[in-house]
């Protein structure tokens, strides 16, 4: 067991020390160009030391400045206003670098620029410290470079250079460029004690909460917007740390392993590892719902939300369970898009969405509460719970004056209107639709414009039931082209449930390619199909996006079916085939044709929609023709009694049983 005071009083020695070298080489040492490595693994540490030297020194700041590749402050012991005509003062320059940044020579001759038009001069400057060079986007190109510009640093800067690097940035600076080390002055190391590296990771969970908080439950904030990618340097801070104090025996906050395990789900989200961010969401909220009596909360608040009391969970408790929850209600929404068990999904996440719901306006998050109604309405209606959202509908409708959203009225109105097509109240959703659609330019909330096509599609189908076919088409290219825009926007912007608005545009080529269809427009109707399929298949819902398949022709009359037929092979352009199939039947020499392909190029259309009704009616060598086509190779002759006309069964004891 490692002697916890003993590791204590040994970091505070060595923290003093470096503290004190490179005080000493700063303040104290002549003014010459010299190169400090410093390491550090942690940003508040080096923000720590830097304003005890400030402080120690009577240096504040008088100048920052933001660039695109970089950042700066000067630290200075005069106001801004006193250093063009002072003639000595001691001034401290500090350059945070980007991922965009690439030379370092160019970004301080940049920063020099900017000094001299304050006045300060060279001489005055007792240091230079760069911060973030080993996270610069091209880290190999600026750390050769840095191997062989030690001339025109010396000949630029006449005081010390310190770069702060982290152990993992010191490692890759000695192996790509090693005279560096061999031309440092010194080397200097600050360490975190236990208490530090406790602090950083509370300080990070609250950070990460509050910054989910405050975005809102419209769009999903990954972890880069977070600052806590995998690659970045707060997500490496907590995985140093994490190991540092396992290596010293020292337990990590029982709520910071909780946020490990929310911040590791997020990213297994974002890569659509649904089974691990699952394991990782139910891990955090194992750790985050303990009570200190035992009580089994969480299983109170799924079952029953509204009558289980808070009492026990204090604000901030409230806030990270009501969050954990909504990325539950997230991920079962995404399971059940994935077809796995959907409605079981549907289910489980709209209990999880009550919960949170339910802590969120406990916590009198409004703008939270309406967001979640509405995606709980979804799921409901997904889960064709009508009665459930008509309640939910009308209860949101009571409560807008304390929500204060035009937003939540205008999808009330959607909502309503979807109850009303499935209770086949036609007349009644399209007055709520078209209700939707003119409180909707009321509406000056951003996230509206999504769901402007879902109003359009509720309108057209209740058009259609009204025998309007034409109105009901034009509402659902609308609803189309705004569909297909707002599709392309919410991917980019990272919305949440993007998987209703995939479903939504389904919908809407789906009901457009049936009344094209049953409006005889059958080049629209194939084209409509072909795009619906490679959609599902693009989006993981169909396995093989092959060769739209074509459904048989339902008419009477050989006339009539030959008719049809022509137009559905028109717009599938397949009518070329089913000539030379006709052509190669007609010639006598052919007693067999046999018709190979992959899977899914069209095989079974061709001859279900094209040469079998082309045949009926049809002479072929003065021969009257018979078509007939078996899908199942079973019972053979069965089937072929069945389908046949029944002068040919009466007349053919061939079709009889052996």
């Amino acid at each position: 067991m490692v002697n916890q005071e003993y590791l204590q009083a040994d970091i505070d020695t060595q923290n003093h020390r470096s503290q004190s070298i490179l005080e000493r080489s700063l303040f104290y040492a002549p003014q010459e160009f010299s190169l400090l490595l410093v390491r550090c693994n942690y940003q508040n540490l080096e923000a720590l030391i830097c304003r005890q030297l400030c402080t120690t020194h009577n240096l504040t700041e008088v100048w920052r400045q933001k660039e695109a590749q970089f950042s700066f402050e000067y630290h200075s012991d005069l106001g801004l206003a006193d250093l063009a005509t002072a003639r000595e003062h001691q001034g401290l320059l500090l350059i945070h670098l980007t991922t965009q940044s690439t030379n370092l020579e160019e970004i301080l001759s940049l920063v020099f620029g900017h000094l001299a038009t304050l006045g300060v001069q060279h001489a005055c400057l007792r240091g230079v410290m760069v911060f973030g060079l080993e996270h610069v986007g091209r880290l190999h190109l600026s750390l050769a470079l840095l191997n062989q510009v030690r001339d025109q640093l010396s000949y630029l800067l006449p005081c010390p250079l310190v770069l702060w690097l982290t152990d993992r940035g010191a490692q890759s600076l000695f192996r790509m460029a090693p005279d560096v080390k061999s031309w440092s002055v010194t080397s200097i190391q600050f360490t975190g004690d236990n208490a530090h590296l406790q602090q950083l990771w509370r300080d990070m969970e609250a950070d990460c909460f509050q910054r989910l908080t405050a975005g809102g439950g419209l769009q999903f904030q990954d972890n880069e917007a977070l600052d806590l990618a995998l690659d970045g340097r707060r997500r490496l801070e907590l995985e140093l740390s994490r190991a540092e104090l396992i290596q010293r025996g020292e337990d990590i906050p029982p709520l910071g392993l909780g946020f490990w395990a929310f911040i590791n789900g997020r990213d297994a989200y974002q890569q659509q590892n649904l089974l691990g961010a699952h394991e990782a969401y139910l891990q955090c909220l194992q750790i985050y719902g303990r009570s200190p009596d035992g009580t089994d909360l969480l299983t109170r608040l799924l079952d029953q939300p509204q009558r289980t009391s808070l009492d026990a969970l204090s604000p901030w408790l409230q806030e990270r369970l009501a969050l954990l929850f909504f990325h539950l209600g997230l991920l079962y929404d995404d399971f059940a898009q994935a077809q796995h068990h959907a409605v079981p999904d549907w289910e489980l996440g709209q209990r999880y969405l009550r919960v949170s719901m339910r802590l969120w306006s406990e916590l009198e998050r409004w703008q939270w509460v309406a967001h979640l109604t509405t995606a709980l309405g979804l799921m409901l209606r997904q889960l064709h719970a009508w009665d459930e959202l008509e309640d939910l509908a009308w209860q949101t409708i009571k409560k807008l004056d304390v929500y204060c959203s035009q937003m939540l009225l205008t999808r009330n109105y959607g909502l309503l209107a979807e109850v009303a097509i499935a209770r086949r109240q036609w007349v009644k959703a399209e007055m709520l639709a078209n209700s939707a659609i003119e409180t909707y330019d009321l509406d000056h909330e951003a996230a509206s414009r999504y769901d402007l096509p879902w109003y359009f599609l509720v309108l057209a189908q209740a058009e259609r039931h009204l025998s309007n076919s034409s109105a009901a088409i034009a509402n659902l290219e609308k609803a189309r082209t705004l569909a297909f825009a707002n599709l392309e926007q919410a991917k980019q912007q990272r919305q949440t449930w993007l998987g209703w608005y995939l479903r939504l545009y389904r919908n809407i080529l789906q009901n457009l390619h049936q009344l094209h269809w049953q409006a005889e427009n059958y080049r629209e109707a194939f084209d409509l199909q072909i795009e619906l399929q490679y959609c599902e298949q693009q989006w993981g819902w169909r396995v093989f996006f092959g060769a739209a398949a074509l459904p048989a022709p339902t008419l009477s009359s050989s006339l009539e079916r030959r008719q049809n037929t022509q137009k559905i092979l028109f717009a599938s352009r397949r009518n070329e085939d089913v000539k030379r199939l006709l052509e190669r039947l007609s010639r006598d020499e052919h007693k067999l044709t046999i018709l190979h392909g992959a899977s899914g190029v069209g095989k079974t259309s061709l001859l279900q929609a094209g040469l079998v009704p082309s045949l009926w009616g049809q002479m072929v060598n003065a021969r009257e023709t018979l078509p007939i086509m078996l899908t199942n190779y079973g019972q053979w002759h069965r089937q072929l009694t069945t389908r046949s006309p029944p002068y040919v069964k009466n007349y053919s004891p061939a079709f009889s049983q052996p």
